[in-house]
Formats: C-alpha cells, sequence, structure tokens
C-alpha cells in the first residue's frame, strides 16, 4: 500500500510543471503580440460628412496611433482648400498593462473652388492617408443675411401623420465669439409628440458674403402621438457676445415656431393583409435560416430581420411568420433592436427576432411566408414588405447505435427469482462462472466520469499550489511595470515643456501643458489653458495663467517661461487622477476663426 503512495506521489507535480509550462509559452506569444501592435502605428483619416454644400466647409478627422510623434504634412492640402481651423488632442489609452498614446486632429476645409471633390494624401511620416472624396451640393437657403447671429429651427416637412417621424433640426449660426451660452431645449406647446435626440451635435463653418460663420447642429426625432395641429415652441439663446474692438454684450436671440399638420391614417386599401400601423421612410424584412439539413427533432433558430428607416421604435411591431402543419412549431424568443442615424440625421432601426423552429416528424413542409403592411411617408402610399423561407425538408432522426453495440436482452421474471433468472432457478455456480462474471460487467459510465472530474481536480490542485508562491511578486513587478509605463510618457512631455519654456517658445509650451494634462486627466482633459490652470493648486496656477494672457497679448509683448520652468519638476509630483473633473456643457465652446 505505501508503494503505491510513493508511486503516485510526482504525478500532481509533473502535471503542474506540465501546465507551468503552457501557461509560459502563451504569455511570451500574448507579450510578443502586443509588443507588435504597440509598435505598429496606424493611421485613420475620415469627413465628418460626405456631402456639403457649395458655401459650408467640411471638417476632415485623422487619427495616429502607435508611433503618434509624426507630424502630418498638411501643405498638400493648401492648393485645394483654405484651412479655416486646425486642432490637435493627445489621449492616453490603457491597454491592459501598456499604455498607447493616440493623437487626434481635426481640420477644417473650405475648398477654393467649385470643381474640387476630392481631399489629397496627406503624408504622415511613411504613411499616407487614402484620398476622401466628396459630393458638393447647391448653396443652401441660409437666414443669416450679414447678422452676428441667428437660430433657425425647421423640420423635414410641414404635414405627417400620427406616429410617423419627423427630423427636426435646431441651427446656430455666429460670426463672432461667443461665450456663456446657453440654447433651449424644443418642446410642445400644441398638441402631443415626443422629442429625443439623434446623435451628436456637429459643427462646420459656413462663408455668406465674405463672412465666415460657425454652424452648431442638432437634430431631433418628433413623433407625432395624435392627429391635428402640432406647434413646436421657439428655441432661445442666450450668450455673451465679444467683437474685436467692441465691448462684450449679453444678448437673447430665437427662432420661430414651428407649426406642422399631423393627419390620422389612411384607410388601407383592399386585399391588403392586416397588421399594425407602421409608418416609416423605408422598411425591409428578411427572413433567414441556417445552412445544413433539419432533422426531426432537432430545433433550429431562424432570424426575422426587419430594418427601418425613419421609423418610430414604439411603431417597430412586426408580426410573426405562422405555420397551419401539424409537425411544424414555432417558438418566438426576444427581439433585439439596434438604433443609429445615418448621415442626413434619419434614424435606424433594425430588429432581429429570433424563432425557435422544431419539427417533430420526417418530410417535406411549404416553406413560410410573412407580408408586413406599412405607409411610405416619402411617397405618401401603402406598401407590402415580405419575407419568405423555401420549403423545408426534413431528414429522419439519426440511430445513435455503435457497431458493437447489442439490444439488452428482455428481461423475464418467473416464479419469484431474481431479474433476468428464468423458471425461478439460480444460476449454476462453480469457477467459470465466477470468473466471467466480473469480466462480463460493462464500465460504469459514473465511475467513469467520477474519475475524470477527480483527476481534473487533482490537476488544479496541482496548478494553484505551483503558483501560488510567485503570485505575490509577479502583482509586484506588475505594478512596477504599470507605474514605469504610466510616468514614462509623462516626463517626456514635461521635458518638451521644459525646453519650450527655457526658450521663451509660448506655443510650444501651450502644446506640451495640454499634453500633459490629457495624460493627467484621461477621462476628461482641458481644453483650453484657463481650464488646466483652474485645477492646479494656486502655487502652480500663476505661471500657467500667465502663459494664457501672453497668448492672447499684442505682439509686441514677449513671454519670459521662467516662472513656468520652475514649476515643471512640481507638476510632475502631482497625483494622477482617473476621475472626470468637470461636466462637459451641452454645447462646446464657440470660437470661429477666419484662419489659422
Amino acid at each position: 500500500m505505501s508503494l503505491a503512495t510513493t508511486r503516485s506521489a510526482p504525478q500532481p507535480a509533473r502535471a503542474g510543471a506540465l501546465v507551468r509550462v503552457v501557461c509560459l509559452v502563451f504569455a511570451v506569444c500574448s507579450l510578443l503580440m502586443a509588443a507588435a501592435a504597440n509598435a505598429a502605428p496606424g493611421v485613420t483619416a475620415w469627413l465628418e460628412r460626405d456631402a456639403v454644400p457649395e458655401d459650408e466647409s467640411l471638417t476632415l478627422h485623422l487619427s495616429i496611433t502607435g508611433d503618434a510623434d509624426e507630424i502630418p504634412d498638411w501643405s498638400v492640402l493648401l492648393a485645394d482648400f483654405e484651412i479655416l481651423h486646425r486642432a490637435r488632442q493627445t489621449r492616453i489609452r490603457a491597454d491592459g498593462e501598456t499604455f498607447r498614446q493616440e493623437v487626434a486632429w481635426e481640420l477644417g476645409l473650405m475648398p477654393r473652388g467649385d470643381a474640387v471633390r476630392e481631399v489629397p494624401p496627406v503624408p504622415v511620416g511613411e504613411w499616407r492617408t487614402p484620398a476622401l472624396p466628396f459630393v458638393r451640393l447647391p448653396p443652401g437657403d441660409s437666414p443669416v443675411a450679414g447678422r452676428d447671429v441667428v437660430v433657425e429651427a425647421s423640420v423635414a416637412a410641414d404635414e405627417t401623420w400620427v406616429f410617423a417621424e419627423l427630423v427636426y433640426t435646431t441651427r446656430l449660426y455666429l460670426a463672432v465669439g461667443a461665450r456663456g451660452t446657453r440654447l433651449s431645449e424644443p418642446r410642445v406647446i400644441e398638441g402631443e409628440a415626443t422629442l429625443r435626440r439623434l446623435g451628436e451635435a456637429r459643427q462646420y463653418q459656413l462663408r455668406r458674403d465674405g463672412r465666415h460663420y460657425l454652424v452648431w447642429e442638432q437634430h431631433h426625432a418628433l413623433v407625432p402621438q395624435r392627429s391635428g395641429a402640432l406647434v413646436i415652441d421657439a428655441v432661445v439663446l442666450e450668450a455673451e457676445l465679444s467683437s474685436p474692438g467692441q465691448r462684450s454684450r449679453r444678448i437673447r436671440v430665437q427662432s420661430e415656431p414651428v407649426n406642422i399638420t399631423v393627419h390620422p391614417p389612411p384607410p388601407r386599401p383592399e386585399g391588403l393583409p392586416d397588421g399594425p400601423w407602421l409608418p416609416a421612410a423605408g422598411f425591409e424584412l428578411r427572413l433567414e435560416a441556417p445552412a445544413g439539413p433539419l432533422r426531426a427533432g432537432e430545433p433550429v433558430t431562424l432570424e426575422l430581420v426587419a430594418t427601418a428607416l425613419g421609423a418610430s421604435p414604439a411603431a417597430l411591431t412586426v408580426p410573426l411568420p405562422e405555420s397551419s402543419e401539424a409537425g411544424l412549431r414555432l417558438y418566438p424568443e426576444r427581439p433585439r433592436l439596434d438604433t443609429g442615424v445615418d448621415a442626413s440625421g434619419v434614424s435606424q432601426l433594425r430588429q432581429v427576432q429570433p424563432i425557435v423552429l422544431l419539427a417533430t416528424a420526417e418530410g417535406v413542409y411549404p416553406g413560410l411566408e410573412l407580408r408586413v403592411p406599412w405607409f411610405d411617408t416619402r411617397r405618401g402610399r401603402w406598401a407590402v414588405a415580405e419575407a419568405r423561407l423555401p420549403a423545408l425538408e426534413v431528414l429522419p432522426v439519426v440511430a445513435a447505435r455503435s457497431e458493437g453495440h447489442r439490444a439488452p436482452t428482455p428481461i423475464q421474471t418467473n416464479g419469484g427469482g431474481p431479474p433476468g433468472v428464468t423458471g425461478g432457478q439460480a444460476p449454476a455456480a462453480g469457477p467459470d462462472a465466477a470468473a466471467v462474471s466480473p469480466g462480463a460487467r460493462e464500465l460504469d459510465p459514473w465511475r467513469l466520469a467520477a474519475l475524470v472530474f477527480a483527476l481534473g481536480w487533482a490537476l488544479t490542485l496541482a496548478w494553484v499550489w505551483s503558483t501560488a508562491r510567485g503570485a505575490r511578486w509577479r502583482r509586484a513587478r506588475s505594478r512596477t511595470a504599470a507605474g514605469r509605463a504610466a510616468t514614462a510618457p509623462g516626463r517626456a512631455v514635461l521635458k518638451r515643456l521644459a525646453r519650450a519654456a527655457r526658450q521663451d517658445d509660448p506655443v510650444a509650451a501651450r502644446d506640451a501643458l495640454l499634453a500633459w494634462a490629457a495624460q493627467q486627466w484621461p477621462e476628461a482633459p482641458p481644453r483650453a489653458i484657463g481650464e488646466l490652470a483652474a485645477r492646479l493648486p494656486a502655487t502652480l496656477a500663476g505661471p500657467v495663467h500667465g502663459l494664457s494672457r501672453a497668448l492672447y497679448a499684442d505682439e509686441g509683448d514677449r513671454w519670459r517661461g521662467h516662472a513656468l520652468a520652475r514649476i515643471v519638476d512640481d507638476l510632475q509630483r502631482l497625483p494622477r487622477e482617473t476621475s472626470a473633473v468637470a461636466q462637459r456643457d451641452g454645447l462646446p465652446p464657440l470660437w470661429p476663426r477666419p484662419g489659422v
């Protein structure tokens, strides 16, 4: 007994060593893949809008990840575009125990001629962004007409149907600088309707009569709840305006109210299938089945996909397909709804309805068909969306018999003897019977499962025991590596700040300070030097305020950076904050700039 125990003792240790080797191989592969991913830079470019009127600007976004020290060569844009503004933001993203730097550029571009239809590739070190084509539209009607501030509210149409979605758009035109802006939300003052935001607000620039206007635009989904007159109250803007050479003044500007006529659902034409009232700008149905044969008794999942454009989520009620066949059963599950917004601001809905199909018998069954009536709000007429599934061929059940399996012998009992004994007589006892009976029994499946689980627990305990001793050392090493990775980018940025301060370069010092602040407050980085100074202690905020004043002072006043250079070491010792410091405003800062 002791000999058997001695021989089985090294097995858990060998299993633990094997587990450690496998874990080490996976860890090395993961580190190599992470290092390769961090070393390889990535450059992505896109346009905020791919269709713009001829008198409006477009916004180019460019993102650099990995080796983000490269500066894009913007000179390739100057032949066809006027650069209205340029902004740069640096972010540090955490990926497990590694940190990756990302630099995001945003440029406002105004085409120099009507023939410009493409943003050329921009070189970024060894990389080049792809060419970005766009469409030029005719000049849009704008109510600015030389005014400094205009608030406009509009809808896509002044007539609609109950439960049909309309896009309500608010635009703010600014030709001068504004601060302390507060724009009221649209509200219904007559009738009944719901309003919800569609995506985020966007900004672009407009040039009209030789003046540049910054335009802020926000879309809402307006859904009338009953027929009749519907009135949306005026949107009110309160702001403080500042113009060069003039005093700041407080203004209050409002839009015109929006009046809409809401019609009840039109009568349904004859021959149209019954269904709920579904108004939409576009509607499609699709019924999808998994590939492969169907077998009796084996459930499969179908998907009924409904895609709607310009429809309310409450109105998207799709009936389910039905089958009159006795051997075919359908069991619907909970649907999934995805929402989005297209480029024109119209909402997009995609509902996926899983349906479990179960055939109880083999054979060929008729296909499934679903016809859903809906009302086309763009054309003002009824339409029918259809989804079909072809005939279903159900195969018989596959017999689960192995080649060597023998059917069990019927059990017969006769005269009170034990099961399997005929005529109440006991089996003959003898050496042959004693030798054959234990070997003839098959291995108990429950006993085999118990052995497998016991072996698994033994391997698990061996792995836990072998790794417990080094867990504390690995955690300490992980924290040290993460700390070094987190502080390395900050030290490099502060070196740039010290060099810019010694060279009395206020622009470079501002960029370095904002880059350091983006690492210090990654979730809510300050967007301006003044906001950064407000977050610093009073002993450190003074030189930062001096830099802010120098940036907006006259060109004759030269900035001296010795005071800022003295606080670099104090900035490095500040604890890093990971929580958001301030809640951002509903409106972004509105400071249009006519040039770079």
